[in-house]
């Protein structure tokens, strides 16, 4: 059954598979290159019946897969929905990232305008 997909201002008419940690967009005749280039960095996307319906699906905290085309020209998209833990430990490396710069200029001074 068709659905739409509302991901990046845009609304796709596709196929859509959800499964436990992940969720799959499949969309006719799309052209690989340009759907992974625009898509691979959204984090969420919505799913609803009718163009005009409301969304009966809210998909957050997505993290881009794979794409593919099958032999008929149909372009799928496959996004990980991830766990709590694994949310948890995105922020744990960018707060111990951010941690290693303050200490970094603390130890060795900012860097020079020169």
């Amino acid at each position: 059954m068709k659905e739409i997909v509302l991901i990046a201002s845009d609304k796709l008419e596709a196929e859509v598979t959800p499964d436990i940690n992940s969720i799959s967009v499949t969309v006719e005749n799309g052209e690989i290159s340009t759907m992974v280039e625009k898509y691979r960095n959204e984090t969420s996307l919505k799913v609803s019946e009718k163009e005009d319906s409301e969304p009966y699906g809210i998909y957050e905290n997505l993290t881009f897969k794979s794409a593919n085309v099958d032999s008929e020209g149909n372009v799928t998209l496959q996004f990980a929905i991830q766990t709590d833990i694994e949310q948890r430990i995105v922020k744990l490396e960018k707060t111990q990232l951010e941690q290693d710069d303050a200490i970094s200029e603390i130890m060795f001074g900012g860097e020079d305008d020169e």
